[in-house]
């Protein structure tokens, strides 16, 4: 019995489509078998899609937090940063201020080095007037004794340069000029007041003393 062409055409088209249909059942089951495997290993176990996908949320919030973490951390080291700005201007005005007090210091010694060379020549100086002073030579002319008293220069004794000295503890040696100046007022004596005074005695001068005094001409 023949085959119609009809029914070969028919019977190719029914196992074209069961091909197909099989086809198509078997990608579904893969997908459906791959979507129910679909899970990753993490940490040695079996996660799913929506376990994954809260897990990513667990981590971006634990991100966050790090993120705030450390703003917070430079937040703080902007702080201090600015302490240490401002430690290191302080470091730095102590700077200036010691090297100031250096100079100071430095002016100061110089200053009193300059005083101690004053000082010394002040000193040398004292020395060369008293040197002057034991330079004053005698004239050889016999002193003059005055006892207690006034006296009339150029009347009771000559018109001369004196020493006048006295062997009293102490006593008023006076000088007026002629017109009543007071030219010499001094204590002589050997406990209390000047060893000895040189005066000029002029014409007209007038002496008092309430001691005894030698007057020895000088040049």
């Amino acid at each position: 019995m023949e085959t119609k062409p009809q029914e070969t055409v028919k019977n190719k088209n029914q196992k074209l489509f069961f091909i197909i249909g099989g086809f198509v059942i078997a990608l579904a089951i893969g997908f459906i078998i791959g979507e129910n495997s679909a899970s990753e290993e993490i940490n040695g176990e079996k996660v799913k899609y929506d376990d994954l996908v809260a897990l990513i949320d667990e981590k971006e919030e634990e991100l966050e937090k790090m993120n705030q973490q450390i703003e917070d951390i430079q937040t703080e080291i902007d702080s201090k940063q600015s302490e240490i700005e401002e430690a290191l201007k302080v470091i730095e005005n102590h700077r200036m201020l010691q090297s100031e007090l250096d100079e100071l210091q430095s002016a100061t010694e110089s200053k009193q080095s300059e005083i101690a060379s004053l000082d010394e020549q002040i000193e040398e100086k004292q020395k060369e007037l008293a040197a002057l002073e034991d330079e004053i030579k005698e004239t050889g002319d016999a002193p003059i004794e005055l006892p207690a008293g006034t006296f009339i220069v150029g009347e009771d004794l000559p018109a001369k340069r004196y020493k006048a000295t006295t062997n009293s503890s102490s006593g008023n040696f006076i000088v007026y000029s002629s017109g009543g100046d007071l030219k010499v007022n001094q204590i002589l004596g050997t406990s209390f007041g000047e060893p000895e005074h040189i005066f000029f005695a002029e014409n007209g001068d007038i002496i008092e003393t309430n001691m005894r005094v030698k007057l020895t001409p000088v040049e």
